[in-house]
């Protein structure tokens, strides 16, 4: 079984696309906490006094590092445009690392570094998780 999906289809096979060095890393960053505006700096004294009741936390951007790889001309156009297609039409869609039983709900935010050599392309993806203290297991 793949190791990635994208809306449940393995993300090799739907779109060539593979997951490069760096990817859990990426995904295994924790959430900046939100200032909750409720913290006093005493100037007579050391240190910062805070409130600590409930936490709300920053939305995650991660930089996943990917490539497209293709047989020939042909299949990387249809794998490229399939690509294309998803994050031009999807609003929100899911990831899910499969070895993990992890999914993330993600938003695409833009493809940065993209460089195509022959029939394969490597690139950065960068997704948003607006979600980042929610944790989603991946259905049976």
């Amino acid at each position: 079984m793949a190791n990635f999906l994208i809306n449940g289809q393995d993300t090799v096979a739907a779109f060539g696309l593979h997951f490069l060095k760096g990817t859990y890393s990426q995904l295994d960053a924790m959430p900046e906490l939100k200032d909750n505006g409720l913290s006093i700096d005493w100037a007579g004294e050391n240190g910062v006094e805070r409130y600590h009741g409930a936490k709300r936390f920053q939305s995650i951007t991660y930089n996943l590092p990917c490539a497209i790889l293709a047989n020939s001309t042909t299949d990387y156009e249809t794998k490229l445009r399939a690509l294309q297609t998803l994050f031009i039409t999807a609003g929100e869609f899911t990831l899910d690392l499969v070895g993990r039983n992890r999914r993330f709900k993600l938003s695409y935010q833009n493809m940065t570094g993209f460089s195509r050599t022959g029939n394969n392309a490597r690139f950065t993806l960068v997704l948003i998780n607006d979600h980042p203290t929610e944790r989603f297991t991946i259905p049976a």
